[in-house]
């Protein structure tokens, strides 16, 4: 299955403010460089996680019809469903409601069976804890703090698994509740 981001998040988990706050920054001369880190810290943490933080809109291409016609999803945590396009020989149409609803869990849809024929079912989703940075729980927006503030910190540094570069103390302690550990 292709994952494509559409259209990234509006606001980041964590913002320039409360990074310089936390890394006793009061000039701007490093404000683009701790937005990079922000920004690359919440991309980092999501990998981590196998989950997108904030809402994001994203379309998910499958190109087999999933077995027994449910579809875990790998982008998660699910906002809502957009919009579903279905390709077949004889054409291209919208999904109707009816074709394709969550499934037993929040993270699964289930797939009307009269999808048979299917060449591209294209799935138009929105995933995230939320719009806001307050919506995405506090212990992740402050891993992305540490892994940040590590980074600024630690600019030069080679990323070695137990050298200065590596993740700072706490962060795995921080995610843990919150991993995916089953993979998509």
């Amino acid at each position: 299955m292709q994952r494509i981001l559409l259209e990234g998040p509006e606001v980041e988990p964590v913002s320039l403010a409360e990074a310089k706050a936390h890394l006793r920054v009061e000039h701007e001369a490093e404000d683009e460089l701790i937005s990079a880190y922000l920004v690359a810290a919440r991309v980092a943490l999501e990998g981590d996680l196998r989950k997108v933080l904030i809402a994001q809109a994203w379309r998910l291409v499958l190109t087999e019809r999933p077995q027994g016609g449910r579809l875990r999803l790998p982008i998660r945590p699910l906002l809502s469903v957009d919009r579903a396009r279905l390709k077949t020989a004889s054409g291209e149409r919208l999904l109707e409601e009816d074709e394709i609803s969550l499934g037993g869990t929040a993270d699964e849809l289930r797939l009307d069976t009269r999808l048979w024929g299917m060449i591209r079912l294209e799935i138009d989703v929105t995933a995230g804890f939320g719009e806001t940075a307050v919506e995405v729980p506090g212990p992740l927006r402050q891993a992305i703090l540490l892994r940040a503030a590590h980074w600024y910190e630690h600019r030069g540094a080679a990323l070695e698994a137990d050298g200065p570069g590596a993740l700072p103390a706490g962060y795995e302690r921080l995610i843990a509740p919150f991993r995916e550990l089953v993979p998509a």
